[in-house]
C-alpha cells in the first residue's frame, strides 16, 4: 500500500442551533493506475452558508471532482501530464453539473454555491488545486514540518469567498505543484483557524502531527479510523474553538520514496 486516506465531515454548533444542515463535505479515494500505481485523490468542498443548498452544491463538487480525478490517474500515475487547464475543465464541468441542477429545481445557481480543494498525490508528484477558502498542507517526509501548499482564499470583503458557481470561477482557480510529499491535509474554513497561524501565514504543525500520526500508526483505513475522526471533529476541543462545520481528509504516503 502506498497510500492510506481517511475523510470526515461534521456539523458546526451554529447549524445545529439554526436547525440547519451541515453545509460541509468531502471525499476520499486511492485510486490504482494502469501503470500500478496507487494514487491518492482528496476534495474537500463547503457549501455557503448564504445559499439555500449548499450542502448539495459541496456534494456535487466533492462527487464531480472524484470522478474526473479518479478517470484521469487511472490511465496515468503521471501528474504531470494533467495539464493546468485540464484542472481547470473538471471545476468548470462541476459548475455545469450545478447549474443543471439548479435549473431542474427552478433555482438559481447561488443557491447551489460551494468552495472547492483537490489534492491529487502519487509517490513522486502532487498537484493541489482550490477555488474559494479552507486550505491545504502537505509535509514531504514523515519528520518534516508542515507547509502550507494552498492558503485560504479570502475575498474583498470580511467573511466573503469565491465559490465554484461564480462566473469567474476558472481565474480564481490556484493550483501548485510539488514533488516528493508524505501527507497531505485539506480541511474546510471551519478548521483554518485552528489549523494555520495567520500572523506568520504557516501551517500550526501540533494541529497536524496528531493526525497524520492517527493515519500512519492504525492497523488499517478502515470504518474505525473514520470514526475516530469524527469523533475528534465532534469533539469539545474541536467544538471550543469554532462553531462552523468542519470537514478533512488526510493522506499518508505509507511507503518510503
Amino acid at each position: 500500500m502506498s497510500w492510506r486516506c481517511v475523510d470526515a465531515f461534521a456539523i458546526g454548533r451554529s447549524h445545529l442551533r439554526g436547525d440547519a444542515p451541515c453545509q460541509d463535505r468531502c471525499a476520499a479515494a486511492i485510486v490504482t493506475s494502469a501503470d500500478g500505481a496507487e494514487v491518492l485523490v482528496g476534495i474537500v468542498s463547503d457549501g455557503a452558508g448564504s445559499a439555500a443548498f449548499g450542502e448539495h452544491g459541496a456534494q456535487l463538487v466533492c462527487d464531480t471532482l472524484v470522478e474526473l480525478a479518479g478517470e484521469s490517474v487511472r490511465g496515468s500515475s503521471d501528474l504531470d501530464a494533467i495539464a493546468d487547464e485540464r484542472l481547470r475543465s473538471w471545476f468548470l464541468t462541476a459548475r455545469e453539473r450545478l447549474r443543471a441542477l439548479a435549473r431542474d429545481a427552478a433555482a438559481d445557481i447561488r443557491e447551489y454555491a460551494a468552495t472547492a480543494l483537490l489534492a491529487i498525490a502519487s509517490e513522486r508528484q502532487t498537484v493541489c488545486a482550490r477555488i474559494g477558502d479552507g486550505g491545504i498542507v502537505v509535509r514531504r517526509a514523515p519528520d518534516a514540518a508542515f507547509e502550507v501548499a494552498l492558503w485560504p482564499e479570502a475575498g474583498e470583503y470580511a467573511n466573503q469567498t469565491y465559490f465554484v458557481t461564480d462566473e469567474a470561477a476558472a481565474e480564481r482557480i490556484g493550483i501548485v505543484r510539488l514533488d516528493d510529499v508524505s501527507d497531505v491535509i485539506a480541511f474546510s474554513d471551519g478548521l483554518q483557524n485552528l489549523a494555520l497561524e495567520q500572523a506568520t501565514r504557516s501551517a500550526f504543525a501540533p494541529f497536524f502531527l496528531p493526525l497524520v500520526t492517527a493515519v500512519r500508526s492504525a492497523a488499517s483505513a478502515n470504518g474505525t479510523l473514520r470514526g475516530q475522526l469524527l469523533a475528534y471533529l465532534n469533539s469539545e476541543t474541536i467544538n471550543a474553538r469554532t462553531d462552523d462545520d468542519k470537514s478533512l481528509v488526510v493522506g499518508c504516503r505509507m511507503v518510503p520514496a
